[in-house]
């Protein structure tokens, strides 16, 4: 066992493919050089840890032997100038064939000078652009696996044409993909992002597919193992999973086995996009990982009701999930720059509970459909209703108010954590009206109420009482 835990207080931050974008306006090499490399420099100085790129999403975006370059189809997209693919082909096919760029080397050997330990990101199988007739996004290995219908099916939706995991020929040719890049990069860790997507098999129809997924990472380590020996040191795996340990058993990842195996270094689990999570069930997961493995959890740049993440929010999430046990923080999404991401970026466990904590009362956006997602709210009471939320620590000096939307007759009661009951004081609806009118159920002010309370002392789950009979459809808790 490590004396220095690498993954405690680390703040992983995984850069989207659209990093292109970044490049795209340069009209020379050093041009496009110095645009990627001033966009990097905004982290020097930062509490970010570990920076990941990302390299693959249903195509290389950076040039390979083993896999479709993405860059290479441009001679299909000169057809389309005007397409939503050429911004992002053009740069990749015009910094590699006119310039002779490495822009995985780029970007290892500027995050490595401002003492930030570069990964390299795959997301797995990623469903943007799969419905889509031209197919430049996708890689030529994922053509073949949807013509002989190796995809796992109508069955699931928007996912249905995501190549089926339990096809050997496809994973075959990721795993030379990845034998290649380790060889190729001296990197710290590789970040295997499955929340791009979580649906890799017809896990309806075969219940055994954990078993391939365990033997495919196991096939990745082995191939991280001989990486380790030609850069001489130790190379990370990471992989983002389902908030849910039990969905993510369902969706064919068998974390635990992987962790008794010593398979994998790290996971992140959290949710894939429409929000983040307030309530990733960290000591779930602290027991199926033990101590040795890092649980980084994931958040999110949206929130409940469509918009950003706000700051507060962002505080509320990591002081519940690092009282929980979680070793840091893995930022998917957060890589623009701006006041909010700045402030984000520089998170440690002791700064995310001074100011002001919102916590605001999410759910679970990816469920396997096998078990009853987590979904608080709304609920309805006649009489007594007792809620338990993790919130991190609250100390007596803080002064809590809790937020709600009601609809009922009368006004309820309520008491945390057996304090003396407090009373609810109706407030102006345009205080949580942008909090509900974007929320995909459609919600709308009945009685937006208040309630203050202070004295309250606890590391342990905060217990809302409720005593009266009405609907509450939101929730947010204010500390400060």
């Amino acid at each position: 066992m490590e004396i220095q835990k690498w993954f405690n207080n680390s703040i992983f931050l995984a850069r989207d493919a659209d990093w292109v974008f970044i490049i795209k306006n340069g009209n020379s090499k050093e041009e496009m050089i110095k645009a990627f490399e001033d966009y990097l420099s905004n982290f020097k100085g930062s509490k970010i840890t570990d920076y990941s790129l990302n390299v693959y999403s249903q195509s290389s975006f950076i040039p390979t032997n083993k896999f479709t370059f993405l860059g290479n189809r441009i001679d299909i997209c000169e057809h389309y100038k005007n397409g939503p693919y050429y911004p992002v082909i053009e740069p990749l096919y015009r910094a590699h064939y006119k310039y002779n760029i490495d822009f995985a080397q780029v970007f290892i050997n500027k995050v490595n000078s401002m003492g930030i330990r570069p990964w390299l990101t795959l997301r797995m199988n990623d469903s943007h652009y799969l419905i889509d007739g031209l197919g430049l996004m996708q890689s030529d290995e994922f053509h073949r696996a949807l013509a002989l219908g190796k995809v796992i099916g109508e069955q699931y939706g928007y996912f249905r044409n995501n190549p089926d995991f339990s096809n050997k020929e496809y994973t075959d040719s990721l795993l030379s993909y990845i034998e290649e890049i380790l060889n190729k990069y001296d990197i710290y860790g590789l970040d295997l992002d499955f929340l791009r997507e979580i649906y890799c098999f017809d896990y309806k129809s075969n219940p055994d597919c954990h078993k391939i997924m365990t033997e495919f990472i196991r096939n990745i380590k082995a191939i991280i193992s001989e990486a380790e020996k030609l850069h001489k040191h130790k190379i990370r795996l990471l992989i983002r999973t389902n908030r849910s340990p039990k969905d993510s058993m369902e969706f064919g990842f068998d974390i635990k086995t992987m962790c008794e195996k010593k398979l994998i270094d790290a996971i992140s689990p959290g949710p894939r996009w429409e929000c983040a999570d307030s309530a990733i069930p960290i000591k779930e997961w602290r027991e199926i990982c033990g101590e040795d493995i890092g649980i980084i959890f994931g958040l999110e740049t949206l929130n409940l009701h469509g918009s950003f993440t706000t700051i507060n929010q962002a505080k509320a999430y990591s002081a519940a999930f690092y009282a929980q046990g979680a070793n840091g923080i893995y930022l998917s999404n957060y890589f623009d720059v701006n006041d909010r991401n700045k402030a984000i970026w520089n998170f440690t466990p002791e700064n995310v509970l001074s100011g002001t904590r919102n916590f605001t009362v999410t759910y679970q956006d990816i469920s396997s459909g096998s078990f009853t997602p987590y979904n608080p709210l709304p609920f309805s009471f006649d009489g007594e209703y007792s809620f338990d939320l993790e919130v991190g620590k609250i100390e007596a000096n803080n002064k809590v108010k809790i937020i709600i939307n009601f609809k009922g007759d009368d006004l309820p009661k309520l008491s945390v954590n057996g304090a003396k009951e407090s009373e609810a004081h109706k407030i102006d609806p345009l205080i949580i009206y942008d909090c509900l009118r974007e929320t995909n159920r459609n919600l709308t002010p009945d009685i937006p109420v208040s309630f203050e309370t202070c004295g309250i002392e606890t590391k342990s789950p905060l217990t809302l009482f409720f005593k009266g009979s009405g609907t509450i459809d939101y929730i947010d808790i204010i500390i400060e």
